[in-house]
């Protein structure tokens, strides 16, 4: 049930997740695992073509990234698609600073002290010689860019220190020498990644990078291909509504009475209402077998006398309030009798208590009563479980279920459960104490599976220009696999209609009226299923065929790109506009040799402002309709004095609920600065303005905020702004 905070996020964010969500790996955190969206070219150092992929320094750190049929060497086998490449070169005498490699992005953030994931890939030894040796790293870089230290030697600095302090943690390290580099065969590596080590960069890991490792006593180059990362959540309890099920998030200790240690645990009311958190190995018992990490435990102490106000729990909040009549829920958690004597019994409760407080602290052992610390209308009782001698009589872990109804009509409080509380029952019939040990709790509705909708191919054919742009329109014909509700979004133009019901599977159409921004054009489609449940969300990349009889891969053509572009360079971005190319002509912008992005016909290419001396390409492919294809290229030296101020913004925390802390400096300009915070689809949702532009620090209120991903960016006068971006939690 590890991780199951972060499967959540995933549900319940907006995030692209394109077609490295597959069967081979569901809920693949990766922003592209498999390498299929992006243009891979014929070129050496281009993966940046592939989405999500980058560099790690600015200059010298080249892949490649090429098609399953392309590339140096005989291509990675078998054949599954595009895939990453680099030299891994570990040079004995560390004179060099070639050093080859890449990083690769995440769908979200993958917090510390979430538990053990697995980071599955396929290696290929592709040629090369001697004795190498990968390294894979995890890498806090939520701003996707270059290391700000490049090496000076192979060696220097190490890897380590290529991204500021407590940034880097070292995941695994693979040796490649002649005996395991005998073919261009793919093996699989596994990569246990703890985000419980100290180590472990503190603000999560947002990347994970690849070059040779550090070692300096080997001497070798081998040229290996990389391909299917896959990194996802465990599926042991997916959709739980339980944040930290397995209690891995937190820090035990040894001493007693801990349990807001453990992350989403806390107190049930203000004194006495103790509780433990311990590590697998300790307690002041012996620890619950068999032992599968960190777990909660207690005094379930039933006094038939009822004079005194002994009582220990705790309350659990969920990532999510379950609503009142949206059907069954079962609670399952693993429960274990470590001492104690006589008889009790184990209650266990739901309650609506959004803002996380304690409830009202108890005068007797049944006084009030465990309804009423809360209040009678925010609390339910899901269900009690009986210990007595017979069931008491060793430590070992039995798993128990409770069903609940969340029907108003049963008492379900009318603003939904936010949480549940552990304690002893109300029963005043029995009298015994009894320590309980307690883990893996798993809270998932109980309706039955209902099929998602899903897009499982499309087809694209060319339309009359519908709104008059000059730019081609088109119909997509979408394979769906399962009735329910799709909705649609794109910034590549609109999509209608917007939203569809899909009756049965089938065939469906959509006109698309692209704008010309997006090469290939993209879409994401949010499905809902029959019980109207958010159930999957994928990004869908389409190349969009030329719908021109003008587009000809003639003279005309190599005269069109070598008008080449306009250049108008300045602060914040320099703007690049080409003169004379057509709609269906794609351009792949590179500059000083490294690919950055790619347009449509005329359309600007815009970047950060440059100060110096640089070279701009822009290679310009052409498609007929008859699907022959031409390619060329037009370059320009670029030079500018002039230097933009730069904005250091930091945020913390991240992910937050409630408020964040936005600090920034400026380098004393401008004197005013604006802070603007935008949600994924670019809509801005808060502006302050007129505030000092020098440096600072601001506190922002988010709690009214939905749940997601959204953007913060300083703007002022002569300096770039450098939007960072933060997630709210529910």
């Amino acid at each position: 049930m590890k991780n199951l905070l972060l499967l959540f996020i995933l549900s319940l964010f907006l995030i692209p997740i394109a077609s490295s969500q597959s069967s081979l790996c569901p809920d693949n955190i990766f922003v592209n695992g498999d390498l299929e969206n992006g243009t891979p070219t014929a070129s050496h150092q281009d993966i940046a073509n592939a989405v999500g992929y980058s560099r790690i320094w600015a200059p010298g750190s080249w892949a490649d990234y090429y098609t399953a049929t392309t590339g140096p060497f005989t291509p990675p086998s078998p054949a599954t698609g595009n895939y990453a490449s680099c030299w891994i070169a570990n040079y004995a005498g560390g004179g060099t600073t070639y050093r080859e490699g890449f990083k690769g992005e995440l769908n979200v953030t993958l917090p510390p002290n979430t538990g053990t994931y697995t980071l599955t890939f396929d290696m290929a030894c592709l040629g090369g010689w001697g004795n190498s040796e990968v390294a894979v790293y995890a890498l806090h870089n939520p701003s996707g860019g270059d290391a700000p230290f490049s090496p000076t030697g192979a060696f220097t600095p190490d890897n380590m220190s290529l991204f500021p302090t407590g940034t880097t943690f070292l995941l695994n390290t693979i040796p490649v020498n002649a005996s395991t580099c005998s073919s261009n065969v793919k093996t699989n590596q596994a990569v246990i990644i703890d985000t419980n080590d100290p180590n472990y960069p503190a603000g999560g890991m947002t990347h994970i990078f690849i070059t040779h490792s550090d070692n300096s006593s080997i001497n070798g180059a081998r040229y290996m291909g990389f391909d299917n990362f896959c990194l996802s959540v465990s599926s042991d309890c997916p959709g739980s509504y339980v944040s930290n099920g397995d209690l891995e998030s937190g820090t035990p200790t040894a001493s007693h009475q801990d349990i807001d240690n453990a992350t989403d645990f806390g107190r049930i009311w203000a004194t006495g209402s103790w509780a433990d958190y311990y590590t697998a190995t300790t307690g002041p018992f012996s620890p619950p077998t068999p032992p599968s990490g960190n777990y909660a435990s207690c005094w379930i102490a039933n006094y038939a006398g009822g004079g005194t106000t002994y009582r220990e729990g705790f309350q659990s909040k969920l990532v999510a309030t379950i609503l009142p009549n949206t059907g069954s829920y079962t609670l399952n958690f693993d429960m274990a009798c470590l001492g104690g004597w006589g008889n009790s019994e184990v209650a266990v409760y739901g309650i609506n208590n959004p803002s996380n407080t304690t409830g009202l602290t108890p005068t007797g052992a049944f006084t009030p009563s465990n309804t009423a610390l809360f209040g009678a209308a925010n609390t339910i009782l899901l269900g009690t479980i009986s210990i007595n001698n017979t069931t008491c009589t060793s430590n070992v872990k039995v798993n128990h279920s409770l069903t609940f109804s969340s029907s108003t009509g049963g008492g379900f409080p009318a603003s939904g459960m936010t949480h549940f509380f552990v304690t002893h029952s109300d029963n005043s019939g029995i009298n015994g104490a009894r320590y309980m040990g307690f883990d893996n709790f798993c809270l998932q509705s109980a309706q039955d599976t209902v099929p998602c909708p899903k897009i499982t191919s499309t087809k694209t054919t060319c339309i009359d220009d519908v709104n008059g742009d000059g730019v081609p329109d088109y119909n997509i014909e979408i394979f769906v696999d399962n009735p329910g509700i799709l909705n649609f979004l794109t910034t590549c133009g609109t999509i209608s209609p917007s939203s569809l019901s899909v009756p049965t599977a089938g065939v469906y159409n959509l006109t698309v009226v692209s704008n010309g921004t997006c090469s290939p054009f993209q879409f994401e489609y949010q499905s809902l299923d029959a019980n109207q449940q958010d159930c999957w969300r994928e990004e869908i990349f389409i190349q969009l065929p030329p719908c021109k009889d003008d587009c000809l891969c003639d003279e005309s053509f190599f005269d069109a790109v070598n008008l080449g572009f306009n250049a108008v360079l300045d602060c914040p971005n320099d703007v690049f506009t080409p003169i004379g190319l057509l709609d269906c002509d794609r351009v792949t912008w590179s500059i000083d040799g490294t690919a950055i992005v790619s347009t449509v016909g005329n359309n600007p290419f815009t970047n950060p402002h440059i100060t110096g001396h640089y070279e701009v390409c822009m290679t310009v492919t052409r498609t007929q309709a008859d699907g022959k294809v031409c390619q060329h290229r037009f370059c320009r030296q670029m030079h500018s004095s002039l230097v933009c101020r730069m904005a250091r913004i930091g945020v913390t925390p991240n992910p937050a609920s409630d408020k964040l802390t936005l600090t920034w400096s400026t380098e004393n300009v401008p004197d005013q600065i604006s802070i603007s915070v935008f949600n994924a689809n670019g809509i801005e949702v808060e502006r302050i303005d007129a505030i000092n532009g020098h440096e600072g620090q601001l506190q922002i209120d988010i709690q009214k905020l939905d749940s997601g991903m959204y953007f913060i960016k300083a703007e002022g006068a002569q300096y770039a702004p450098m939007p960072i971006k933060f997630v709210k939690k529910g």
